[in-house]
């Protein structure tokens, strides 16, 4: 199957990689390498030529019509409304619609966005190689393939979180209003920085009051109602929730076990410390709301935190620094194999990526 041999096939530079020193704070090290380039361009294909794969795919495909029966004008001047629209993935429609490449024009767009935005940030990480890999089962295939706006809204988040390490906040807001574009929910991330840099709490809290009604407004009014309604109210269900949360804090706890004590960087420390934080906060929220599809869905916005700790987790147990730690890479490769053997094999909406499809070999 082709998901096996996408991850194999990664899982190779993953076994000959050594760890990558980080130099902060401008970190030098950004630069994608040639073979990076090559697993983008592969991974552009694989996510953006895909055909009838993903659970919502046939939903996006019969909404093009409609998104595209807009001028450039129309949404231009909705992006001053900004109320239930998300303008990023419109726009991408309406070039897709007016280079006449339709649907697929569209899937190959953002996926060449949503893999340019994850491999940016993996190649910030101490092993970008083993980064990638954790971000296979569920990054890639899951996130990538099925939400396809929300999964871009997610890689750019990424990308602007290794900006936000290096304490570049322009960049960091600046990505993540685009990101905004394609989802609204990550507005809420544009108070992130304040959490990080705020010199005193009583900082935060008053910057907070002031600027949550303004992003609300503007951002996630709309959004909210409808995720009120969508996931709670008509009480939602994700069966795997519960496997995905488990994990998610899991990276938290191993994150303060082994690697928070021998972060460098204060700011570094604090942010994953943050995600740790709130991914205890979802877990424990789901034993108490009904609706685990919202909590799942919020939920997808913490997954740097799982690519960080486990790529990052092999060097952080390595007692003897003279090898590769390879055993503890082995075990984080062969845990990832499981994730993926069990959704492929167990996920209840798996069967909406099998068999893999894609528009270059079909009709």
């Amino acid at each position: 199957m082709i998901y096996y041999i996408f991850f194999f096939l990664t899982a190779i530079p993953v076994a000959l990689e050594d760890k990558k020193e980080i130099t902060l704070p401008t970190k030098k090290n950004r630069e994608i390498t040639f073979l990076g380039y090559i697993f983008l361009f592969f991974t552009t294909l694989f996510v953006g030529t895909r055909f009838d794969v993903g659970a919502d795919y046939k939903l996006y495909s019969l909404n093009f019509d409609n998104l595209h029966s807009d001028s450039f004008f129309d949404l231009f001047f909705s992006l001053w409304s900004y109320t239930a629209r998300d303008v990023g993935y419109e726009f991408i429609s309406l070039v897709a619609a007016k280079l006449n490449i339709g649907f697929e024009g569209v899937t190959l767009i953002s996926g060449f966005i949503f893999s340019y935005g994850l491999v940016k940030f993996c190649f910030t990480l101490s092993r970008p190689w083993l980064a990638l890999l954790v971000s296979i089962p569920y990054v890639i295939i899951v996130v990538g393939m099925g939400y396809m706006r929300q999964g871009i809204a997610l890689v750019f988040l990424m990308w602007a979180i290794s900006y936000l390490i290096e304490g570049r906040k322009k960049e960091y807001l600046i990505l993540v209003l685009l990101g905004a574009l394609f989802h609204k929910t990550l507005a809420i991330f544009l108070l992130f920085p304040i959490l990080l840099f705020a010199k005193s709490r009583l900082t935060y809290i008053f910057l907070v009051i002031s600027l949550f009604p303004i992003i609300y407004i503007y951002y996630l009014s709309e959004v909210i109602s409808g995720f009120t309604y969508n996931y709670i109210e008509l009480n939602q269900q994700s069966s795997g929730a519960f496997v995905r949360l488990l994990l998610l804090s899991l990276s938290g706890a191993l994150y303060f076990l082994f690697i928070f004590s021998k972060c460098y960087d204060q700011i570094e420390r604090r942010l994953w410390a943050y995600f740790s934080i709130f991914s205890f906060a979802l877990l424990a929220l789901y034993f108490f709301i009904d609706a685990s599809t919202a909590i799942d869905r919020i939920a997808l916005y913490l997954l740097p935190l799982q690519v960080f700790v486990f790529s990052a987790l092999p060097d952080n147990l390595l007692f003897d620094k003279s090898n590769k730690n390879f055993i503890w890479v082995f075990f984080v490769i062969t845990l990832y194999l499981l994730v993926m053997f069990v959704w492929l094999s167990f996920g209840v909406h798996s069967v909406y990526w099998m068999p893999y499809q894609s528009w270059i070999f079909s009709p």
